[in-house]
This record gives C-alpha cells, sequence and structure tokens, in this order.
C-alpha cells in the first residue's frame, strides 16, 4: 500500500526512478490491500482454542473452558484410556488388528463425544 501511495505521488516527476505508471500504482493498493485484509482476517476472526496463549491474554480475567468433556462414568474414562492406549500402539507401527479397525471406524467422526460412545459400542460385541 505505501509504495502504491508513494509512487502515485512522483509518477509524472523526475523521481519516478522505478518507471511507475498507474497500473503498477492500482496493482501496488490492490496487493497491499490483500495483503492487509488476510494477514488481519486470521488475527481478528480466528476461533482460537483456549490453551493459545493469544486467547489467554485476550481473556485473562476469565476462566479456562475444559478443553474436552467431562467424564463422570467409570466406563468412559476406562474407554478413553483404552482409545489412548490403542492411538498410541498404532501410532508407534504396532497395534492389534482388532485396535486398528476399531479406530478406523473412529475416523469420521470428529466430536469427541461420539468417538467415545462409538469406541464403547464397538467394544460391547467382543469377548472380554
Amino acid at each position: 500500500m505505501l509504495s502504491g501511495v508513494l509512487n502515485v505521488l512522483v509518477i509524472d516527476t523526475d523521481l519516478n526512478i522505478l518507471a511507475f505508471r498507474m497500473p503498477n500504482v492500482i496493482f501496488s493498493l490492490l496487493a497491499g490491500a490483500l495483503l492487509l485484509v488476510l494477514g488481519g482476517y486470521g488475527r481478528f476472526s480466528a476461533k482460537l482454542p483456549a490453551d493459545n496463549p493469544y486467547y489467554q491474554a485476550r481473556h485473562a480475567d476469565e476462566p479456562v473452558p475444559p478443553l474436552s468433556p467431562q467424564l463422570h462414568d467409570p466406563g468412559e474414562v476406562t474407554a478413553t484410556r483404552e482409545i489412548a492406549e490403542a492411538e498410541r500402539a498404532v501410532a508407534q507401527g504396532g497395534g492389534t488388528p482388532e485396535q486398528r479397525e476399531r479406530l478406523a471406524a473412529l475416523h469420521p467422526l470428529r466430536r469427541p463425544e461420539d468417538r467415545l460412545q462409538a469406541w464403547i459400542a464397538s467394544g460391547r460385541g467382543r469377548a472380554v
């Protein structure tokens, strides 16, 4: 933007050492405006997670909301641990075929609550 403004001021003078013409000025102004909008978009409109330092700086006086759902049922706590262990085992190149199959069924689910319920439901049919 600054380049466009400065070069429009010197366009018909001897100070126009870059030989700017009006199309160059318009391009500089548009490119500068686009960069300002894109740079500011993430800063001002992003939904930052509660553990982000920028979020914490803006909301220092507010309590930090929990990042995961509250687990009250002991079965949910156990299932959450099983999911974590299965994901760790598969990520390290191991894991049982059953773990890989159950994790593959969770892949399309995005919400933690949905993943937890699907894991619990998929474990009901197996022998303990």
